[in-house]
């Protein structure tokens, strides 16, 4: 079989198919390279003005759809990041009322007053938090990053290896265009009958290179036709994309805060009247001056020093540039035009009573100052026996919790109120959740 035979004729036939193969390509690659030479010293090279048009846009398109994959997975990260900072602060405050920070001093009356509100509001961050923002989160990855991931992965790819095709049919078909003249340039210098073994010679290549030459031009043909469809067809799938990518995002974002925000309105209320009001004022005053100054945080001089010494960074990189002031000045003057508009609106909804989401609640009179009796000294310390470990970003501490059957003390006296409507249980009932809820005072990340 190895030396005759059908096994060994087989053989003998496959070695040959892909020896040729081989060298094949090898003779593609030359010429296409020897072309991509000549093309780049400036030689010619065929033109399509709508497919180089559609080209350039194409390459732009793909780098925005990547943006766009980009800047849904820096919303999740920042989302989960900005909520667990939101739940570590509201834990820390609240801890001051319920928790290892919690002080009662029998020799004189608590001034807390916000004890109800900051539990209410650690609750609610850590229940936002845990469950709330990882199912925003869950919507943007399912609906608008794992399609732009899938459009990179398996679209973009495709257009590309089309695109591939069409760019060597092209090199070919010009690089057997310009072998022809050649051929039929120096045809013209030959005379007979000194030169009539060149001149046959010469026919017989321009023969061959005109057949090439036809065969390159239908590839390149339904290539370039082929390349421009799928440059097309791409184009409306980016559109699909965008718009699933820009309305998944929007609603997982409004309806994260729109949950949170509901309830942390009802919270607020709890807060002493007067206070909430100048806080609310102050935020207004900034609104309506277009937000404080944006500073900017610049190395110290010893830094810039050795910045500049060691190659890093040039002197231009420490000064702004016309541009970049212009540039300031602009964003400045659109924040100074919103807010101009924002004070307008005000007051149109002022005058005809149509505002519709006001920054702040109606004025309440501002509850008087609760006094605690005075106790003596041999007051027993606040059991915290059965206080359980919670852990919100990475941090384990205790916060006290109530007893079984107890409830939890305030200031000596008093116990704390059964958990009102709009509490994590009435929220998770009016949002569909049923059964067990997730527990809200363990933070996960997305």
């Amino acid at each position: 079989g190895f030396h005759g035979g059908p096994a060994g004729g087989a053989a003998r036939g496959r070695r040959p198919a892909g020896a040729m193969a081989m060298l094949k390509g090898l003779k593609d690659l030359k010429r296409r390279a020897v072309e991509s030479m000549y093309e780049a010293a400036g030689g010619d090279r065929t033109l399509d003005p709508d497919y180089e048009s559609m080209r350039e846009r194409y390459e732009r398109l793909k780098i925005q759809i990547n943006d766009a994959g980009a800047a849904t997975s820096e919303l999740m990260t920042k989302s989960r990041d900005y909520w667990e900072a939101c739940a570590e602060a509201t834990s820390a405050m609240a801890s001051y009322y319920d928790g290892p920070f919690f002080q009662d001093w029998p020799e004189i009356e608590s001034r807390l007053r916000a004890g109800e509100a900051a539990s209410e509001m650690r609750q609610h961050v850590l229940f936002v938090n845990s469950v709330v923002r990882r199912s925003g989160n869950m919507l943007m990855k399912e609906r608008a990053l794992d399609p732009a991931r899938s459009f990179m992965a398996n679209s973009i790819p495709e257009v590309d290896r089309k695109v591939a095709e069409r760019e060597q049919a092209c090199k070919d078909m010009d690089s057997y265009r310009r072998r022809l003249q050649q051929a039929q340039e120096a045809r013209k210098t030959m005379v007979m009958p000194n030169d009539a073994i060149r001149i046959q010679k010469n026919e017989s290549q321009t023969q061959e290179l005109a057949a090439k030459l036809e065969r390159a031009i239908q590839v390149y043909e339904a290539a370039n036709a082929v390349s421009k469809e799928e440059m097309l067809k791409l184009k409306l799938a980016r559109d699909e994309l965008v718009d699933l990518v820009t309305i998944h995002m929007l609603v997982a974002v409004a309806e994260v805060l729109d949950f949170a925000s509901s309830r942390m309105a009802e919270i607020i209320e709890k807060l002493p009247a007067e206070r909430v009001e100048r806080a609310r004022a102050r935020v207004r005053e900034l609104v309506r001056s277009g937000g404080p100054d944006r500073v900017d945080v610049q190395p110290s001089t010893l830094n810039k020093a050795m910045m500049l010494v060691s190659g890093k960074a040039v002197l231009r990189d420490f000064t702004k540039s016309p541009e970049q002031i212009a540039k300031e000045e602009a964003e400045q003057a659109e924040r100074e035009r919103m807010a101009k508009e924002l004070v307008q609106q005000e007051e149109r909804a002022r005058v005809t009573g149509t505002m519709q989401a006001p920054l702040r609640g109606p004025a309440a009179q501002e509850a008087p100052i609760p006094r605690v009796a005075m106790r003596p000294m041999a007051t027993p310390a606040r059991d915290l026996s059965h206080a359980r470990m919670v852990t919100v970003g990475g941090k384990a501490g205790k916060v006290a919790t109530a007893a079984p059957g107890a409830g939890v003390p305030a200031r000596g006296k008093s116990t704390s109120p059964p958990p009102p409507p709009g509490s994590v249980s009435a929220l998770k009932a009016r949002f569909g959740g049923g059964g067990a809820a997730p527990s809200p005072v363990t933070t996960t990340a997305a």
